[in-house]
């Protein structure tokens, strides 16, 4: 609908020439409406669809992650580096699964490890182990952000009788005082996720492993708010 310059418009109630002025919404109309978002007099409509956008709830659907590596039938140490010896990277368990965590941590969601499978085969010259990791999204409110272990290697009782996660070198109380953990952050909480045996019966000839899981959350990591 046209008017002329002079003409009151009959939706506005004022001069069409101080509408065509005026870059704001004129105060005397209590019928107008401010848009959520103004630029140059216009609703901005990608800006709303943004802010929608981001505020919408994060899914998540668990994720294996898995991996291999193999040691020499007489190498019980290397057997049982998940991650690695004090000398070489092994199997890289931590090194693999935990920039994972960190990646689904910052899209938003509180990351939880709820299962670690161990397979070990003993061939005619080496033994081959199978590692998996499956993760899912946090039910308890932590962001556990890291994954560690320690354990023995060996052959004899002993492999089973010092590994526990209250005493001696694999307790949790010891692993968080690790350098490699360190590197990383402040635990804030650490707890078992697996107790891992191999051979405990001594049945198979070789050697014997006894390793504790651990999934951990970081100071330096809060949980997500969760929408």
């Amino acid at each position: 609908m046209m008017w002329l310059i002079n003409e009151k418009p009959p939706e506005l109630g004022y001069p069409a020439s101080e509408f065509l002025k005026s870059k704001n919404p004129p105060p005397w109309n209590p019928d107008y409406k401010m848009p959520k978002t103004y630029e140059f007099g216009v609703p901005n409509d990608e800006k709303i669809e943004n802010k929608e956008e981001n505020n919408k709830s994060v899914s998540f659907s668990p994720k294996t992650i898995s991996d291999s590596y193999a040691s020499s039938l007489f190498n019980c140490d290397r057997l049982h580096a998940f991650n690695d010896t004090n000398s070489e990277l092994v199997g890289r368990m931590n090194d693999i699964v935990n920039p994972e965590l960190i990646k689904i941590y910052e899209s938003g969601i509180n990351p939880d490890i709820t299962d670690v499978t161990v397979n070990i085969e003993r061939g005619k010259t080496e033994y081959k182990v199978n590692w998996s990791v499956t993760i899912s999204e946090s039910k308890d409110g932590l962001a556990y952000v890291g994954l560690y272990s320690r354990g023995h290697g060996g052959q004899g009782n002993w492999v089973f009788s010092d590994v526990s996660t209250t005493s001696g070198h694999a307790s949790i109380e010891s692993c968080k005082k690790s350098k490699s953990i360190k590197k990383r952050g402040t635990v804030e909480d650490m707890k078992l996720i697996k107790d891992y045996e191999y051979n405990k019966d001594g049945k198979i000839p070789g050697c014997q492993v006894n390793q504790l899981f651990y999934k951990y959350t970081l100071k330096e990591y809060p949980p997500n708010k969760i929408k």
